[in-house]
């Protein structure tokens, strides 16, 4: 862009670099006795004054650029730090990680399970074969007449322990879903909770985009108010000292004097005040920017926008771009998959599960030890008091209050609208009001003090005009910041820039 002014520049007629620079090594005298090249023709006239208005028209837009820039600038630092800003985000992962939650539902879960167990006691299952074979035993011997040492033996009654004394079973396990309809809207119910978020750190960043603006236009007015007070206290100062000589020359009574000395008192409180709101201003500003409260702050004098755009044209921008509509777009969808969700209750669930593994006494991994189990199973909740359907019955309830406030919002989005044009356009009007009082003031101000000086009016007529010069000039500031304010707050409106 300054390439661009440079060319520019030095392609421009000689008159007119001669008419617009003063070399500082020559005099006035010098300076007026250059000759000035005589443009010859009519055409040559036209193309100067082109070149110049174009000069001229991109030097203003390069201005109000860098002036709009660095506002931008601090707009996208304090987005970028703001502590408050951070915490949403931080908000924003955590509905990211239950996404990621939801959807590993639809993974297998795979698991090593071992356990080593030590028992005694317990059930015992008896078995009685001693009474059932002892009597078949003592009659084959009696028959047969066998010798005793080739006798069937008498047994005992066994007891068979219900536990293990010690036993193992270490195996792999894999269980995968083959059909839950309730991870599906479970899946899609945390998608939109994720969009909620985002929507919700947009929302802010509007919402701090509007604060920025508005602390840096009030640090501005303050500063200003500041240099006005500044600027007015050399006149109070200046009145003072007249009155002063007047009263030792006998020319003024003490009375003049003490309402000057009653002035400066005066303007020294409003000083005061004045110092501690700039400060305060230039405190908070710093700390929408999470930046130390004293660091010094770059003042630009901004500009305003001169003809809005048509309200039908802002309607539609905010309702498009306003993240409150998003967000109760988001809820409204997000009811309707929880109410997906008790109905899926009313479907079976199927799962598929696997397990390898070993089992014994001891830890034996052969293949006498392993075994191998593949299970298929089926949950179907066939009643459960009709609490799944009154569940679904209060989500989409709710997902009806939900589009209601939809259109509410919608409403409140075009009142809050209407109220921001007509604040702007009333602010627009009361600065050009306030500059034709400023220019009647200041001239009728320049007649009293005339007057003053030559003895036509009293010490008291001039401080009135003073007075009142000072309110108008102040009320001219404040006038401008207000509207520099109106305009950060239907920006914020409409969600989108204006400028």
């Amino acid at each position: 862009m300054k390439n661009i002014l440079t060319q520019l520049y030095f392609k421009m007629p000689q008159a007119f670099y001669k008419f617009t620079s003063v070399n500082a090594d020559h005099t006035t005298k010098e300076y007026t006795e250059q000759p000035v090249p005589k443009l010859r023709e009519s055409g040559s006239m036209r193309h100067f004054v082109v070149k110049s208005v174009l000069f001229a028209l991109l030097f203003l837009l390069v201005t109000l650029s860098l002036k709009a820039q660095k506002l931008n600038e601090y707009v996208a630092f304090g987005i970028e730090n703001n502590l408050a800003l951070k915490q949403k985000k931080v908000d924003y992962e955590i509905a990211i990680k239950a996404l990621k939650e939801a959807k590993g539902l639809f993974l297998p879960e795979v698991s090593i399970n071992a356990r080593y167990t030590v028992a005694s006691g317990g059930r015992v299952i008896e078995l009685p074969i001693g009474d059932l074979m002892n009597p078949v035993y003592q009659s084959l011997n009696q028959l047969m007449q066998l010798p005793p040492e080739n006798q069937f033996p008498q047994i005992e009654n066994e007891e068979i322990p219900f536990m293990r004394g010690k036993e193992q079973d270490t195996k792999l396990s894999l269980v995968q879903p083959l059909f839950n309809a309730k991870l599906n809207a479970n899946y899609k119910l945390k998608k939109e909770q994720m969009g909620i978020s985002q929507s919700q750190i947009k929302q802010y960043e509007n919402e701090l985009r509007f604060e920025i603006k508005k602390a840096y236009f009030n640090y501005l007015k303050a500063y200003e108010v500041t240099k006005l007070l500044e600027k007015t206290e050399e006149l109070i100062d200046e009145n003072l000292r007249i009155n002063q000589k007047l009263h030792e020359n006998n020319m003024a009574t003490l009375d003049v004097v003490l309402r000057a000395k009653t002035e400066v008192g005066k303007l020294e409180l409003e000083q005061t005040e004045a110092q501690k709101n700039y400060r305060m201003a230039q405190h908070y500003f710093n700390f929408l920017l999470n930046r130390k409260l004293d660091e010094e702050i770059e003042r630009i004098k901004q500009t305003q926008v001169k003809v809005l755009p048509p309200e039908e044209m802002l309607q539609q921008t905010a309702w498009g771009n306003r993240e409150e509509l998003k967000q109760m777009n988001y809820g409204s969808r997000a009811y309707g998959q929880l109410a997906k969700i008790e109905n899926a209750s009313t479907l079976p669930s199927v799962y598929l599960a696997a397990d390898y593994g070993f089992q014994g006494e001891e830890y034996h991994f052969t293949e006498n030890d392993d075994y191998a189990m593949l299970t298929v199973g089926v949950k179907w909740t066939l009643f459960n008091g009709n609490t799944s359907k009154a569940k679904k019955d209060q989500a989409l309830l709710q997902q009806k209050q939900i589009d209601f406030q939809k259109e509410e919002v919608q409403q409140l989005i075009q009142l809050e609208l209407r109220e921001a044009i007509l604040d702007y356009e009333q602010k627009k009007k009361a600065i050009n009001l306030a500059q034709n009082q400023l220019k009647g003031i200041l001239e009728t101000y320049r007649i009293v003090k005339k007057k003053y000086q030559n003895g036509m009016v009293n010490f008291i007529e001039l401080l009135d005009v003073q007075n009142v010069r000072m309110q108008v000039e102040m009320n001219t500031i404040l006038l401008q910041y207000e509207q520099l304010n109106s305009l950060a707050k239907l920006e914020k409106t409409i969600g989108s820039s204006l400028q």
